[in-house]
């Protein structure tokens, strides 16, 4: 089977691509950035371009006989336009090839974000709703995109949306490099002593959670999972503070103990968010509201519907995983 493979530069994308070739899979790479030496030896074809362009998009489906969609915007500063490019425009641009070429399986790349209500979330499954209102643009455009995703579907079409949570790992460019910058500044990392429980995914239990959704929806029985949604985790719940230092020991930094009360927190991202949109800066302010509450609430989440349907179970667990990180870590410079 041929696989196309959107953001295969990225983070997830890198450890998907490995695992998509060892899986016996054809492997048809795009992305917007030069290929790194590691993807140029595993892709049987690479094509650059942007997926904005519906022509780009159709030029990548054409000779597809599935379609794992991991490119995507996140973080939680910038307009609505590039958020809604990026998600839902190629999401849509993508879905429309596909019909168009008879390409019968798409795999999305979702986030529990979409159901984010700034509120805790305790072992909450695929039942919960869409949050009335979003606090920022990338959690609304993930629902926007899941949404469609959902619409599209048909005995013609079919899909799964996965929510991978927190996703963290060897090659990581987002969560570990800014608790690294934090750490060696000696900044504030945690709110409210950092006690709160949240599900965190090593990237090896996500990639491997994506080549079971494929395999699952283009088998005799695929039916059963079509146009679902599933959580992702590592299925073990942990404090805040307790995933930052982990990552932080087995990289060499000291434990950190010092927090900031929500309501200081919550009001410095008020004033964080004002400065940056008042200066019109584009990048993104060190703290926002969004990232407060993330950082303050309980989000741990059911996975049984994704044990059962697509028979996911982590294969690395975090304790195996952090020793993993600090290794890689260790290899790479970092610590």
């Amino acid at each position: 089977m041929k696989v196309l493979l959107t953001g295969s530069s990225g983070f997830l994308g890198g450890s998907l691509a490995n695992l998509l070739k060892k899986n016996g899979y054809e492997l048809i790479a795009t992305l917007r950035s030069n290929p790194s030496e590691s993807l140029t030896k595993l892709a049987d074809k690479i094509i650059r371009g942007d997926l904005i362009d519906p022509e780009f998009a159709d030029e990548c489906v054409s000779n597809a006989d599935a379609v794992i969609h991991t490119a995507g915007k996140s973080g939680s500063w910038g307009s609505y336009q590039s958020y809604f490019d990026a998600n839902v425009k190629t999401t849509q641009n993508l879905i429309s090839s596909c019909k168009k070429h008879g390409v019968k399986y798409f795999i999305y790349t979702s986030s529990p974000s979409c159901v984010f209500d700034m509120k805790d979330q305790n072992g909450i499954d695929e039942t919960v709703p869409y949050p009335k209102k979003f606090s920022t643009f990338y959690p609304r455009t993930k629902a926007e995109a899941e949404q469609f995703v959902i619409k599209e579907t048909s005995d013609d079409f079919m899909t799964i949306s996965l929510r991978p949570h927190l996703i963290w790992g060897p090659g990581d460019r987002n969560l570990y490099p800014r608790i690294v910058a934090r750490a060696k500044e000696k900044k504030p990392m945690l709110i409210n002593n950092g006690k709160n429980k949240v599900d965190a995914t090593f990237v090896d239990n996500v990639a491997y959670a994506h080549v079971l959704a494929l395999q699952k929806l283009s088998s005799p029985d695929g039916s059963i999972c079509n146009g679902k949604k599933y959580f992702i985790t590592n299925d073990e719940p942990m404090e805040v503070k307790e995933i930052i230092n982990s990552l932080l020991k087995y990289s060499g930094f000291q434990e950190v103990k010092y927090s900031i009360p929500e309501p200081i927190a919550y009001f410095a991202g008020c004033l964080s968010e004002l400065f940056y949109f008042i200066s019109g800066r584009k990048d993104e302010p060190t703290l926002t509201r969004f990232v407060v509450k993330e950082l303050a609430c309980n989000h741990w989440f059911d996975i049984s519907a994704a044990k059962k349907d697509l028979g996911y179970s982590p294969l690395i667990s975090m304790e195996e995983g952090f020793k993993i990180f600090g290794k890689w870590a260790k290899e790479n410079g970092l610590v």
